[in-house]
């Protein structure tokens, strides 16, 4: 059984910058017990190979929202696209 949950990511904030509504993202996460040694995996499935762990649900969420920034951050550093979040609403279970 896993949990779904979204993720609005804001970019880190820079000084004397101004955000603006094309700076954020809403990424879909995945929760799922991890099956060894306990805790949880979050998966980010518009990001490849985007995952996070935790002792909990929510340390999982946590840890998730710095994967995904993490992720974006190696991305636009390598020049690579970054992909549009999918529409959470149609996502599979």
């Amino acid at each position: 059984m896993s949990e779904r949950f979204v993720l609005e990511i804001l970019p880190e904030p820079k000084k004397h910058s101004i955000m603006t509504a094309q700076d954020r993202k809403t990424y879909a996460v995945r929760i799922k017990p991890f099956r060894e040694g306990g805790g949880y995996a979050a998966y980010v499935p518009d990001l490849a190979g985007c995952v996070a762990y935790g002792e909990s649900p929510a340390t999982a969420l946590k840890n998730a929202t710095n994967a995904i920034r993490a992720w974006l951050k190696e991305a636009k550093e390598a020049n690579l696209d970054t992909p549009e979040p999918s529409q959470a609403e149609h996502l599979k279970p």
